[in-house]
């Protein structure tokens, strides 16, 4: 829900922050799945994040898994990586 809504310059960087937590506390599928489609949403408005993502994403490329593992890889390509 984070990456739906028109946020702060201040509040992105906040959200951004939140959502790298998350990945780094929860294991679960779907939660990395969201939070995954959530920092790319974004990336799109902030560059440094975009400089970010593929090494986050490539952690998850080889995720147990396998609809992690598609998410990511989906994100790589749309992204060019």
């Amino acid at each position: 829900m984070l990456s739906d809504i028109t946020v702060t310059p201040d509040q992105q960087r906040h959200a951004t922050m939140l959502l790298k937590v998350t990945l780094n506390v929860y294991d679960e599928w779907i939660v990395i799945n969201l939070t995954l489609r959530s920092l790319a949403t974004l990336a799109q408005r902030d560059d440094r994040l975009r400089q970010e993502l593929p090494e986050i994403r490539q952690m998850y490329a080889q995720d147990v898994w396998k609809s992690v593992v598609r998410r990511a890889s989906r994100l790589l390509r749309e992204m060019g990586r």
